[in-house]
């Protein structure tokens, strides 16, 4: 079995650099006929000198090698960048000192170039991302290493007119994209650890966890609509048009997030509910980072955050539905259907002091375990096909009830779940684990 500086010869033996081509190669068949003719497998590039350059099939297998090995032994690699990229990294280094005349004889030697290389890919980096929060102009605001502002603050706290050309057309493209988007707001995070593409991912839906702190005191008929103008945001006006005998009929509908409540009230809720904000602000710190004294609950709950706020938005009862149950599952650990049902009713003890048998609320029969079964027997019933996803509507004069209900609960055990992390994590010795966690929480229930 090969060592790794076994892998780093392989390589180097298998590196060829062929002389340019004598006739010039007019399309990609004779291209690829030239790199076949010298067994160059990858990357199949030429030099600015015109030389064909890459590995062998055995090289090609030695780089992989080595990749998946520097992938193993650095966590911060699996988690900043992708195999593909850490390849093409491994390659790029190799290639390099094969090239300089100087090829990679030590894998010590060699591991301390690829941290080079990806400390430069995953350098931190700011982004500005457009949201749809309110039409109004109101106070900033953070979420943890999440910073939202309106485009007019924004602008002041950039002092963008103070700077020179180039930097304000640059701000410029930003403030208009914004403003074409129907976005009123732009969130500002920062990364580090990540390269470009991993990056942009982990700071969208950074700022969509942040958002979800305002859909926990927002009511959803004000806030569905909130969201970053790269994912679910809708026109902030909508037009309807629909034909009836000979007559056009329009409609046009004011659809953009918390357009009913003025600047100064937005503002009020704010101050209200710092503590939420603050909460959730430490939910998505972790998340940013990768790091936290309980790692797998601060997750999970991000994870349940992020299904809670697509379920929020999505028109279909059904569709809503799934991902809101979803959102509970994930949040409690459930695994399984099974799962699910006994741990709500270890978190209906925990939170609520309610057994499965006793009444869910003044004046409704069901109890707590008929309460439980139906939220998750109607996930299974619309991902099985039970229930028509496009056409399913219940028989009840309420028919959006039990959506209503689900986000409820998910909203509610997102609250309170976040809330009680805080405390959590300054308890002696908390352990990262739910169940211990539904332990904790129902001790400080019981004396206080």
């Amino acid at each position: 079995m090969k060592n790794k500086n076994d892998y780093l010869k392989t390589a180097t033996d298998n590196f060829v650099s062929a002389a340019p081509p004598t006739t010039r190669l007019t399309n990609p068949d004779q291209t690829t006929a030239w790199f076949a003719r010298h067994e160059i497998v990858y990357p199949t590039m030429f030099t600015l000198e015109g030389e064909a350059i890459g590995f062998k099939k055995e090289g090609v297998d030695a780089v992989v090698a080595l990749a998946e090995t520097l992938i193993k032994e650095h966590p911060e690699y699996a988690r900043g960048t992708d195999f593909q990229k850490l390849v093409a990294g491994t390659t790029e280094v190799l290639i390099k000192a094969i090239r300089d005349g100087s090829p990679h004889s030590s894998y010590e030697q060699f591991e301390r170039q690829i941290d080079l290389w990806f400390a430069t890919e995953t350098e931190a980096k700011t982004h500005f991302i457009p949201c749809s929060i309110s039409p109004y102009e109101s106070q900033s605001f953070r979420v943890g290493p999440v910073e939202f502002r309106t485009l007019k603050n924004f602008e002041t706290a950039h002092g963008i007119t103070a700077k020179n050309e180039i930097e304000k057309f640059g701000y410029g493209q930003l403030l208009e994209y914004a403003a074409k988007q129907g976005a009123g707001w732009i969130a500002q995070v920062q990364t580090e650890g990540y390269d470009k593409t991993r990056s942009a991912e982990h700071a969208d839906i950074s700022v969509d966890i942040a958002l979800v702190a305002l859909q926990l005191f927002i009511p959803s008929s004000i806030c569905k609509e909130v969201a970053r103008s790269t994912a679910r945001t809708i026109p902030p006006q909508i037009g309807t048009f629909h034909k009836v005998g000979d007559y056009l009929r329009v409609g046009h509908a004011r659809a953009d997030p918390c357009f009913n409540y003025t600047g100064p009230y937005f503002d009020m809720l704010l101050n209200q509910n710092r503590s939420i904000l603050e909460s959730v602000g430490n939910r998505v710190n972790s998340f940013v980072k990768g790091r936290s004294p309980l790692l797998k609950l601060a997750q999970a709950w991000c994870d349940a955050a992020y299904w809670f706020h697509e379920g929020l938005s999505e028109k279909l009862d059904t569709v809503a539905i799934t991902k809101m149950e979803t959102s509970i599952e994930v949040l409690l650990f459930a695994e399984s259907t099974r799962g699910c049902k006994d741990r709500l009713l270890k978190t209906f003890e925990s939170f609520y002091g309610l057994s499965a048998k006793q009444p869910l609320r003044v004046n409704d029969s069901r109890t707590v375990f008929d309460f439980i079964d139906s939220i998750v027997t109607a996930r299974s019933r619309v991902l099985h096909g039970t229930w028509s996803t496009l056409n399913y509507r219940k028989a009840t004069r309420n028919e959006r009830q039990h959506r209503d209900e689900v986000e409820l609960l998910a909203r509610d055990l997102l609250t309170r779940v976040t809330l009680e992390l805080d405390g959590y994590e300054k308890s002696e010795q908390p352990m990262d684990d739910f169940v211990k966690f539904l332990e904790w929480v129902s001790l400080q229930k019981k004396s206080a």
